[in-house]
């Protein structure tokens, strides 16, 4: 999937943390349901149904490390964040939250009636662990929010650690994975985590109008479902049956056709390893970072590479944007920063031709 075309013109995409690249494989797979539809399309959605997507939550569960019945698959993060909010509302009123987190994740708290403290970070991109724990331990949240890799920096939160002492608090802890999950190899099963959801159109590199949702059993048990989908239905002569669990929180209406993306792309990596993609891309990362060093381009954050995962942000004005984006590099810019952000798919070439362009600039 790398060196893209656009044309004749060699594209460079760097820009998985905006959104990630569809093997060819999942978009035949879409495109065959699809083409499918035209004929008899009730049959194949029923066949879709019953045989592929269980079979797609045992694989998912493998390669996130999650129980089979703590899997779920929604439209996007926030389709799945507000049901879980619904079933915290009626007994939990107070939440903490990092100041400048993605909105998708922070709004339906602020938004909600809920009681809100923030954390926030010293330098624009450390958020240090003892400084999450002070505020937990002076705002006395019920439930703390967070993203595990940060859109606008790339600090990586060690959310397991955080997570223990959350544990220690009896808080609900909420992890945001889109920025992480596909590109870290972690149990969620062993994590200290109540819920993680990952849209997939990043670092998953599922496509469009999916999520995967991760819900441990005691959080479930203790905070049942106020929401009901299809998949929590139980079909009888005397009716339907709702028994709720981790598909209560799924639409009615299944994305079929995303999902299909998504099955393959989870095909892929179950392939070729969460922990070997890991660490391509550290590898990467460092070279970035290496090779940006002595350039004068100031890099957001320090070099450690524990405390980032798959993404580089570096001081630039938006005619060094527009000049690398005319090369046929991708990636975006916000804020004064260029953010670089490589996946399995990238190379130390692609990178060294970044670092030179910067070098010829």
């Amino acid at each position: 999937m790398n060196n893209q075309s656009k044309g004749n013109k060699k594209v460079i995409y760097f820009n998985t943390a905006g959104a990630g690249l569809l093997s060819k494989a999942s978009v035949d797979a879409a495109c065959a349901f699809q083409q499918a539809t035209q004929i008899n399309s009730s049959a194949v959605f029923l066949k879709w149904l019953l045989e592929t997507l269980p079979e797609m939550r045992k694989k998912t569960a493998r390669l996130l490390g999650a129980s089979e019945n703590g899997v779920g698959f929604v439209p996007n993060f926030s389709y799945g964040l507000l049901p879980v909010i619904d079933s915290l509302k009626p007994s939990l009123h107070k939440v903490l939250l990092y100041k400048e987190d993605y909105p998708s994740l922070n709004m339906p708290f602020e938004l909600g009636g809920f009681e809100v403290s923030y954390v926030e970070s010293p330098d624009g991109y450390h958020i240090h662990l003892e400084d999450i724990k002070a505020a937990i331990d002076r705002n006395k949240p019920e439930i703390v929010a967070i993203s595990e890799v940060q859109f606008l920096s790339g600090f990586r939160t060690d959310i397991q650690e955080l997570g223990k002492y959350c544990k220690t608090k009896e808080i609900v802890f909420i992890v945001d994975g889109t920025q992480s999950t596909g590109a870290i190899n972690r149990k969620f099963s062993d994590l200290s985590v109540d819920v993680m959801i990952s849209s997939s159109y990043k670092w998953l590199n599922g496509g469009f109008g999916s999520a995967v949702l991760c819900i441990k059993e005691d959080f479930l048990k203790k905070f049942p479902p106020a929401f009901a989908g299809y998949g929590s239905m139980n079909i009888s002569q005397d009716g339907w049956e709702y028994e709720p669990s981790i598909k209560s929180f799924e639409p009615g209406h299944m994305n079929a056709s995303g999902l299909l993306q998504l099955e393959k792309a989870i095909d892929e990596k179950l392939a070729m390893g969460l922990d070997e993609i890991e660490q391509h891309n550290q590898k990467l990362i460092k070279k970035l970072l290496d090779g940006l060093s002595p350039l004068p381009y100031k890099i957001k954050g320090c070099k450690k590479l524990e405390e980032r995962l798959s993404i580089v942000c570096f001081a630039a004005d938006e005619a060094l944007y527009s000049h690398l984006t005319q090369l046929g590099f991708a990636f975006t810019w916000r804020k004064g920063l260029i953010r670089v952000a490589p996946h399995f798919y990238n190379t130390e070439e692609e990178v060294g031709e970044l670092i030179q362009a910067l070098k010829d600039y």
